[in-house]
């Protein structure tokens, strides 16, 4: 009897090995799948290195992964933009942000990458655009990257009442520099009321 317990307790241990505690958290080398569902996902990856956002923390609280803003709201120029954090344990890519003009009225489609807007968050640009904060490729200091004109694109496939999903890359730009990186893979699938 006491052989059975032990054996069954050792196969249930070698059946969990490798997996994570909670099976619907994708491991930090892998992105989550590309879905439609509201599952609050986001993920993509800078020179291979996957990014996922966890809780950001800031100088005295503890802030939320992922946030979704609106600009010009009311207007012809609707625009939202999605910010995603990574907090803990960073690689090589701080934050990443989508920034899609026009966005309550395109809803679905292609929203081709222009110049990105590095100043004041309370002035947007009438384009679309991606930027992040990454550790440089050359020489491992922290900084800000901008998508150019036709440099990428943010593809919507779900947009509804009570949310978003799409895919996207683009190369951004160093700004006030030369140095170029590219993002890869990125996918994102938001719930508005639980984000």
């Amino acid at each position: 009897m006491k052989n059975f317990i032990l054996l069954s307790i050792l196969a249930i241990f070698s059946a969990s090995c490798g997996r994570n505690a909670l099976n619907d958290i994708p491991e930090e080398n892998t992105l989550p799948p590309i879905t439609q569902t509201g599952a609050n996902t986001f993920g993509c990856k800078l020179n291979g290195v996957v990014f996922l956002p966890n809780a950001a923390i800031g100088s005295t609280v503890v802030e939320k992964p992922m946030h979704f803003y609106g600009y010009y709201i009311g207007t012809p120029n609707h625009s939202n933009k999605l910010s995603a954090k990574r907090g803990k344990d960073v690689k090589n890519l701080f934050t990443v942000e989508l920034y899609m003009y026009k966005f309550s009225i395109i809803g679905n489609g292609e929203y081709t990458l222009n110049d990105a807007y590095f100043y004041n968050d309370n002035n947007q640009p009438f384009n679309s655009y991606m930027k992040c904060y990454a550790k440089s490729p050359s020489t491992g200091e922290w900084k800000n990257y901008g998508s150019f004109i036709n440099s990428g694109k943010i593809v919507v496939t779900r947009f509804d009442n009570n949310g978003c999903s799409g895919i996207f890359d683009g190369k951004l730009k160093e700004e006030n520099g030369n140095e170029i990186i590219e993002i890869t893979d990125g996918r994102f699938d938001i719930n508005y009321s639980t984000l």
